[in-house]
C-alpha cells in the first residue's frame, strides 16, 4: 500500500498504481482502471487524455490532503491506495477535481495501514468520519481528534448503559475505559431497554476513538461533567 507523510508537498498516483485495479471485483473501478491502461498504452492523444485525468485525481488527492494537514498540526502517514479506488468508481473521467469530491483520505499517525482510519473531505474544508477504527492507537484517535477539532473541547455526549454501570459513573464522576458513548441522542437513545439508563454528560474530546460519526469509544477512564439521567 501506498504511503506518504506530511513531508510531501503533493500525492501522485501513476498508471503502475491504476494497473492494480484492472482485475478488481468492483465493476466500476475495473473498467475505470481499464480505460485508463488501455489509453496509456495507445499513446499519442489517448495517453495525452491520461496524463490530464491522472492530474485531476493528484490536484483532489493534494487538495484533500491540503485540508487535513492544516487541521492536523502535527505528522501524520495517508494510504493513498483506497482513495485512488475510490476515485475510479467515478463512471466517467472527470473533467475537474470538483467532480472528484467529497474526497476519502485514509490516514494515521504512522506507517501501519491496520491503524489508520478513513475521512471523508469536502472541497469546502468540511471534514468528517468516513470508516473508524476500534483498533486505532491512542496517537491515531489524537491524530483524528485533532483534525476533527475535538482534541481539548467539551462536548455532549449521551449512553445507554446498565443501572449498575450508570451508578458507578455518578459515584465516581468518571467514565470507565472502553464504554461506548455519542454525541447523538437519537442513537444512543436507540440502544434503550429495560436494563439501561440513559444519561448525558460533557468530557473533552479527546477522551474517545470516533469509530464512527455516532459511536465513540472511551479511549482511557475520563472526567464527565453534569451529568444527567434521561429516563
Amino acid at each position: 500500500m501506498i504511503s506518504m507523510t506530511i513531508s510531501s508537498s503533493k500525492q501522485y498516483v501513476t498508471v503502475k498504481d491504476i494497473k492494480q485495479f484492472v482485475s478488481s471485483r468492483d465493476r466500476d473501478v475495473r473498467i475505470s482502471a481499464q480505460s485508463i491502461v488501455e489509453l496509456s498504452e495507445r499513446g499519442g492523444k489517448d495517453a495525452v487524455t491520461v496524463d490530464e485525468t491522472l492530474g485531476i485525481y493528484n490536484d483532489a488527492i493534494g487538495i484533500a490532503y491540503s485540508i487535513v494537514q492544516k487541521l492536523a498540526r502535527s505528522r501524520f502517514n495517508i494510504f493513498v491506495k483506497p482513495t485512488l479506488e475510490d476515485l475510479l468508481s467515478n463512471e466517467e473521467f472527470p473533467e475537474s477535481t470538483s467532480d472528484l469530491f467529497p474526497v476519502v483520505l485514509v490516514v494515521a499517525a504512522n506507517s501501519d495501514a491496520g491503524d489508520a482510519i478513513s475521512l471523508i473531505v469536502e472541497k469546502n474544508g468540511k471534514v468528517e468520519i468516513f470508516e473508524g477504527n476500534d483498533m486505532a492507537s491512542s496517537d491515531t484517535s489524537a491524530l483524528i481528534n485533532r483534525i476533527l477539532g475535538l482534541d481539548k473541547k467539551p462536548v455532549k455526549v449521551y449512553g445507554s448503559h446498565s443501572r449498575e454501570i450508570v451508578d458507578s459513573i455518578l459515584d465516581s464522576g468518571k467514565l470507565p475505559s472502553n464504554l461506548y458513548v455519542s454525541p447523538d441522542i437519537k442513537y444512543a437513545s436507540g440502544f434503550y431497554g429495560e436494563d439501561r439508563v440513559l444519561f448525558s454528560g460533557i468530557i473533552t474530546g479527546d477522551s474517545v476513538n470516533q469509530e464512527s460519526h455516532v459511536d465513540w469509544k472511551v479511549i482511557k477512564e475520563c472526567k464527565i461533567n453534569n451529568v444527567r439521567i434521561l429516563n
